[in-house]
């Protein structure tokens, strides 16, 4: 029997002095996505207008937004500046996600982030502790919330996990919110489709490098944090329809660091642009760093990485 890489999530975010209170971040309801006038029914209510596809958005009837003369020309944005905590569904269900958005939105289409907190933490506390939440780069930052159970693969209990790492997306609910996500928001317009990132910690770290291998196609760059292969068997890298640049980081008494360590040598073995940062003395929570250190500066310069990468 396969065994399951567990996850080792003991407090939200990156350590109990680092624990900030969870308070909500110009987050007061929770609204529906806006789309453009064009987009079309989200995948809830019929067919959907994927800008990944090859009758998307830039080509036939839809040519001319987002590139050429129309590029930051003519549209106004559809999403504000501010924090704003949106719904999105899944199947029958509504999932709530904290999305953040520089003034830089009203100009051309920006860079997308998407950032998965850790076991038991939530995405204002995630925001707030890593500096996501206030970067001052011009990207759009999406922290996504988890839902905290048991899930059931290959014949074992994984107990109370925010996000299904294990399963493929046709029974993996946690997927199937980042596929809806994604879309959503480039239907808004604002996003430009080839700069698609995704940056988790822990349990966050697994579903963000299982969504980046799972959606080479549509990932430009991903970051894990004290994670790597949930499955750590190499086997989907292989199956990756593109290289994706990765960025992992543990620390050196982590017990996950044989996990990190292996998933990069695999990601390598492969042709990726990838590499490992081990902190020393650090265990689960490998930020800072150093004196004069932070955490908002160490993620800081993980996300400027992405930020120079964009899908060929």
């Amino acid at each position: 029997m396969r065994r399951l890489v567990l996850p080792r999530d003991l407090l939200p975010a990156f350590g109990s002095s680092l624990v900030v209170a969870m308070v909500a971040i110009g987050c007061t309801s929770v609204v529906d996505l806006p789309q453009r006038p064009d987009a079309g029914p989200t995948l809830d209510g019929g067919p959907f207008d994927d800008p990944f596809d090859d009758a998307g958005p830039g080509e036939g009837e839809g040519e001319g937004e987002g590139e050429g003369e129309g590029e930051g020309e003519g549209e106004a944005s559809v999403l504000q500046p501010g924090t704003t905590r949106f719904s999105v569904p899944v199947g029958l269900e509504e999932r709530s996600v904290d999305v953040v958005v520089p003034d830089a939105v009203r100009g051309p289409p920006l860079p997308l982030l998407i950032a998965l907190h850790g076991n038991g933490d939530t995405p204002t506390n995630f925001l707030q502790v890593t500096g996501l939440g206030g970067l001052g780069e011009d990207v759009i930052v999406a922290a996504p919330a988890g839902v905290v159970r048991d899930v059931q693969f290959g014949g074992q209990t994984i107990p109370g996990v925010s996000w299904d790492a294990y399963h493929d997306v046709a029974d993996n609910p946690d997927l199937q919110l980042l596929d809806v996500l994604v879309l959503q928001l480039l239907n808004t317009g604002d996003v430009d489709p080839q700069r698609v990132h995704v940056l988790g910690y822990s349990q966050g770290g697994f579903l963000a490098f299982r969504y980046a291998i799972d959606r080479a196609d549509r990932v430009a760059s991903a970051v894990v944090i004290s994670a790597g292969d949930p499955l750590n068997d190499g086997a989907r890298i292989l199956g990756a329809v593109r290289d994706v640049p990765f960025r992992l980081r543990c620390g050196q008494n982590d017990p996950l660091l044989p996990v990190a360590q292996a998933t990069t040598n695999n990601l390598v073995a492969a042709g990726s642009d990838a590499a490992l940062t081990v902190v020393a003395g650090a265990g689960h929570s490998p930020l800072p760093t150093g004196p004069g250190q932070s955490v908002a500066g160490v993620v800081a310069d993980l996300v400027r990485f992405q930020l120079a990468r964009a899908l060929p």
